[in-house]
């Protein structure tokens, strides 16, 4: 639907025949999620292997038949240096770059998803070798986001900032990162009762992942200080896919005692240190989000101005829609006032 919505001229109401509406809408009432690309459409179920391992039926052919099944490979496992993207708006290198920095920073979080779930098993023993245990667990959390950070950080190894801003994001700009007097109409709707005028139309956002808002609860850093945030954060939620939304639904449903347990055993060897260690890293991570966001959006919007001898007024907004530099730097202070003393 973007693809179609964004082939049409610019600033005129984009109409959407009911050919694309009704399948679309019917479909993502089954899936959940809004009629739109999202983060999980461009990154999660994106990507592919660059050199997948082949089985021996596919080397030989049927002869292989007669091969015992020890013979046989399966595909190789993700790793950071074997993804590729298998569709993109442009067909740039650029944007292929740009999606696998967030596809990788997925696959290297998951280390961090089983070092939390290891912790919580801890956690709830309490006694001396788990509280050893969880420092060393929190400490390798702790590298782990830092590796995070540097696989944000590279996506500017490939990703020129102007043919993000002038050609790759323009494709994936929603409604709300249009004007706002523009609503997009989608026709048919009226033919199918069970069907409604969709209201959630952000385009996809590093917002919709699930990783770091997972590590945002585990860790209690708390966004509640700055209700647009909190609120933007919670709204991202719609467009992950049902089972994320549920894990992280389940993770703040259920007591996360870390902080509690690292405050009341603050002179245990080295454990205060390591969770805000962990905190630190996480801050770090949005202190290279922050420039990205300046390197990315800020820059070439101010550029884009002045190229047409305009004044740029008030703040740029991301592809979901929110004011870009507010929004990475709140979710940066939040994080770093979440350390203990």
């Amino acid at each position: 639907m973007l693809y179609y919505i964004h082939t049409q001229p610019e600033n005129v109401q984009p109409i959407i025949p009911r050919g694309i509406t009704i399948p679309l809408l019917r479909v993502c009432q089954q899936l959940l999620l809004p009629p739109i690309v999202t983060y999980a459409d461009s990154v999660l179920y994106n990507w592919g292997l660059i050199n997948p391992q082949t089985s021996p039926s596919e080397q030989n052919g049927f002869g292989a038949l007669s091969l015992p099944l020890s013979a046989f490979s399966t595909a190789s496992e993700p790793t950071l240096d074997n993804l590729k993207l298998l569709t993109t708006f442009t067909g740039t290198r650029d944007e292929e770059v740009f999606h696998l920095s967030a596809a990788r920073i997925e696959l290297r979080g998951a280390e961090a998803l089983e070092l939390m779930r290891e912790t919580m098993d801890e956690v709830f023993v309490g006694d001396n070798t788990a509280l050893r245990r969880i420092t060393s667990y929190l400490q390798k959390l702790s590298t782990v986001i830092k590796d995070l950070s540097k696989l944000l950080a590279g996506v500017r190894q490939g990703c020129d900032p102007e043919v993000f801003y002038n050609q790759i994001r323009p494709w994936l700009k929603g409604q709300d990162s249009g004007p706002a007097a523009i609503k997009w109409v989608f026709e048919g709707i009226d033919e199918d009762p069970t069907l409604a005028q969709p209201t959630e139309l952000a385009g996809p956002s590093a917002g919709q992942s699930s990783l770091i808002p997972a590590l945002d609860i585990f860790l209690g850093v708390s966004h509640a200080k700055d209700p647009p945030t909190e609120q933007w954060l919670k709204r991202m939620r719609m467009y992950m896919p049902r089972h994320h939304r549920n894990f992280l639904r389940h993770l703040e449903n259920n007591p996360r005692p870390l902080r509690a347990l690292v405050e009341a055993n603050k002179n245990h060897p080295g454990l205060l240190d390591a969770f805000n260690a962990s905190v630190e890293s996480l801050k770090e991570f949005r202190d290279t989000h922050v420039r990205i966001v300046a390197i990315y959006i800020v820059g070439p919007a101010r550029r884009a101005a002045e190229r047409l001898g305009q004044t740029r007024e008030g703040g740029t907004k991301g592809t979901g829609g929110t004011e870009a530099m507010p929004f990475v730097k709140s979710t940066r202070n939040n994080t770093t006032a979440s350390k203990l003393s």
